[in-house]
């Protein structure tokens, strides 16, 4: 007696460990083809019990390696499965979420409903995928003006973001502070001078690591370089942005920036103290200040800003002066060049740290308000 089966079509021999071997070979082109190419027989070969991981895995490269728009098949397949989908049901509707949006128009429909999707799973566990979603919806509103918009996307991916920013500093620092700054240029409003200052101190305290002391050295001077106009802007126009205020309009702003600067230092001390193999720089004190001259167009125009300079020392002697960050452009950086003509520097005749050095990169980081009296 004859007993039928059903017959099973499993993918050909190889597909997986074809696709392996080229990612191993880290050429983009090469893998995105492979990924089309193994979604395709994936989907063509639904009976596999590799199918499912197969498929996810080609659509999971496809969109980490900027063509998510060709991923669509993979994710309606997914989608489809009965059961035994190889990823969370929250991952999963963001792929399909992300493979349909990448595919559209991006009009105002397209982007509300993407939005709508990662706002609903803005608490899942992230996870490449999901981190690229959120990232990619908020970076195509950065070079528009539209701060609402950029602080309300950037803010959801820094949302997501927040369980596993010591695993991914620099991603969760860049989406936190473009959401704070943007909310500020939208609202003028002084949380988003606490949020900013949180920022920096998280920065601060991360760049204690070495390991990770030369990715977050930017995104930490420019952390500051914020802080620091933010405080020059409600010194000079309190919450309305185009009015002078009074001296007391200004000094009611020092309870809160006492505030800030206290839950900084709560956010810092948390951190372990840095260690570091260099010797210290030795110890002195600036003789002849930086006179810098606020900006006479910036002035007229009411604009406020502030810059934050690096100082290298070799032998002793002031050896490059650096702009590290400036904002709101490069006239207030210009100014602050020019001031710096003035500066002197004396060391202590006697050091605490007799080992201590007169040679360093950045052996000062110098900040300077620019705030309208």
């Amino acid at each position: 007696m004859w007993l039928a089966l059903p017959g099973v079509a499993d993918m050909p021999a190889g597909t997986i460990s074809g696709f392996n071997a080229t990612l191993q070979t880290n050429d983009p082109s090469a893998i995105v083809a492979a990924a089309k190419e193994m979604g395709a027989v994936a989907i063509a070969h639904p009976e596999d019990l590799q199918a499912p991981v197969a498929a996810f895995e080609a659509a999971n490269q496809l969109c980490l390696r900027g063509a998510c728009a060709d991923a669509v098949p993979m994710a309606q397949f997914l989608k489809g499965l009965a059961g035994g989908a190889p990823v969370s049901q929250p991952e999963l509707d963001v792929l399909a979420a992300y493979t349909a949006w990448s595919a559209s128009t991006k009009g105002p429909a397209d982007d509300g409903i993407f939005q709508t999707a990662l706002t609903a799973n803005v608490a899942a566990q992230p996870s490449l995928l999901t981190i690229a979603a959120f990232e990619t919806f908020y970076a195509r509103t950065t070079q528009s003006s539209d701060w609402k918009t950029i602080s309300a996307r950037a803010g959801l991916a820094a949302s997501h973001l927040e369980p596993v920013k010591d695993l991914v500093p620099d991603r969760w620092a860049t989406a936190e502070l473009l959401a704070a700054t943007a909310g500020f240029n939208d609202t003028r409003d002084f949380a988003a001078y606490d949020r900013i200052s949180d920022l920096s101190a998280w920065l601060q305290g991360k760049r204690r690591d070495e390991a990770l002391e030369e990715r977050l050295k930017p995104l930490a001077y420019e952390a500051v370089a914020w802080e620091t106009a933010l405080s020059a802007f409600f010194k000079s126009f309190g919450n309305t942005a185009f009015s002078n205020v009074d001296r007391d309009g200004r000094l009611r702003y020092q309870t809160e920036f006492d505030q800030a600067k206290a839950r900084s230092e709560a956010i810092l001390a948390r951190f372990p103290t840095g260690t570091s193999s260099e010797p210290p720089f030795c110890s002195g004190e600036v003789v002849k200040p930086p006179k810098p001259k606020f900006p006479s167009k910036a002035a007229r125009k009411g604009y406020v800003g502030a810059v934050l300079l690096g100082i290298d020392f070799e032998d002793g002697q002031v050896s490059n002066v650096e702009v590290l960050a400036a904002i709101p452009d490069d006239s207030f950086a210009q100014a602050t060049l020019e001031g710096m003509k003035t500066f002197r520097w004396k060391f202590d005749e006697v050091q605490e740290e007799p080992g201590c050095t007169r040679t360093k990169k950045t052996a000062m980081v110098y900040p300077f308000e620019y705030v309208l009296r």
